[in-house]
């Protein structure tokens, strides 16, 4: 089995600690050609040398996805990645694996994917393979379709955090989907965030990674992140002391191995918003594929959501805008690229179909109002 692999490292301080070193070694067990390329500084090149075919340092710019294009469309590694079997594009946005990437990759050979990852979530509107670790086989190398995609739909100067998980995450995905590809992961439609919920995560899923992020101000919880930690210790063969000393030196979370054993009482349960609450993907579709103008109700992460999910793509259906409520302050003009309207201001145009895209209880505020019209869908079932 002839693998590549491409490893995008971003360390905000430079330096490269005994978590992504596990991380490498683990990754180097079943790739027989590794390249290692940096977003933004690194202190000691030398300390990657040992695991690396080719290093490449870039700027900090398109995330993983902007350094993977580079490597694969602009380097001359485009020779080893075409006549691999599979090609493995893999970040460093993670702790782990948990178990060793041999065993996932022994179980994925069974599977008769053109590409797979470690997890993917496949609710009702959000599904794609997760991104942090992706493999294409030969059957997509061949073809050239992710070259093509790569090529045509990144600008890796242009892109945000938020443009990265649309077109990167979701929008290859589906473009591969749409193309006949057939995919597959390790855990497959994971029901718990691995961020807001990484005890559900290891223990629910049985992922065997733990997001980096989970110790970010946006999504730190002690208790899910103590009994996380407390699960792996018990679980796995992994030192959780470098996860403490890296959350300690990059987020200021100061954990010890005493406080996971007092305080892991974390109750396991799955995230609250369960498959049946909200209508189908597919509903959706039909909706927006027989309108002529379609606008977004909301600015808000579900209309990121609603976005990145069914307006990516070229030859999307025509999005026009996003909406907001007429009591609501326009302080941005636009959102993503679209202009944003007040509701008034469409409200009486025969030609407007809206896909209202707001948390449920918002939803309801606007219903009354929005009932009414003649093309408008709502992504909650109540």
């Amino acid at each position: 089995m002839r693998r590549t692999g491409i490893f995008c490292l971003y360390t905000p301080s430079g330096k490269v600690d005994t978590t992504i070193i596990y991380t490498l070694k683990a990754l180097r067990e079943v790739v027989e050609y590794l390249i290692i390329v940096v977003n933004g500084y690194i202190e000691r090149k030398n300390d990657l040398s040992n695991y690396a075919d080719a290093i490449h340092i870039r700027e900090n710019v398109g995330f993983d996805v902007g350094a993977y294009t580079d490597i694969i469309l602009y380097t001359s590694h485009i020779e080893q990645i075409v006549k691999s079997d599979e090609l493995v594009l893999c970040n460093s946005s993670f702790y782990g694996p948990f178990i060793s990437f041999k065993r996932i990759f022994n179980e994925m050979e069974n599977s008769d994917a053109d590409f797979w990852g470690i997890s993917s979530s496949e609710k009702n509107l959000i599904q794609h393979i997760q991104s942090y670790f992706l493999v294409f086989r030969r059957s997509i190398l061949e073809s050239g379709e992710l070259f093509r995609y790569l090529g045509d739909r990144v600008d890796k100067k242009e892109l945000d955090y938020f443009s990265v998980c649309s077109i990167y995450e979701n929008g290859l995905f589906w473009t591969l989907k749409n193309a006949g590809y057939r995919f597959d992961a390790y855990r497959r439609n994971i029901v718990c965030d691995n961020y807001l919920n990484p005890y559900g995560s290891v223990k629910i899923d049985e992922i065997p990674i733990l997001k980096r992020k989970m110790f970010s101000k946006e999504f730190y919880q002690r208790k899910k992140a103590v009994s996380a930690l407390a699960y792996v210790k018990k679980t796995y063969h992994y030192d959780i002391e470098s996860i403490l000393e890296n959350a300690f030196k990059i987020y200021g979370i100061d954990l010890t191995n005493e406080m996971i054993e007092v305080e892991s009482n974390e109750v396991v349960k799955k995230d609250l918003i369960h498959d049946n609450e909200m209508v189908t993907r597919e509903e959706i579709e039909r909706f927006i594929s027989v309108q002529k103008k379609v606008f977004i109700y909301g600015c808000g992460m579900v209309a990121r959501m609603v976005f990145s999910c069914f307006f990516f793509y070229e030859g999307n259906p025509c999005l026009e805008g996003f909406v907001v409520s007429d009591n609501q302050t326009i302080i941005e003009k636009y959102f993503q690229g679209y202009p944003i309207y007040k509701f008034s201001e469409i409200k009486n145009r025969r030609d407007v179909a809206l896909v209202v895209a707001l948390n449920r209880d918002n939803t309801k505020e606007v219903y009354s109002q929005l009932k009414c019209m003649e093309n408008v869908k709502f992504l909650w079932k109540c």
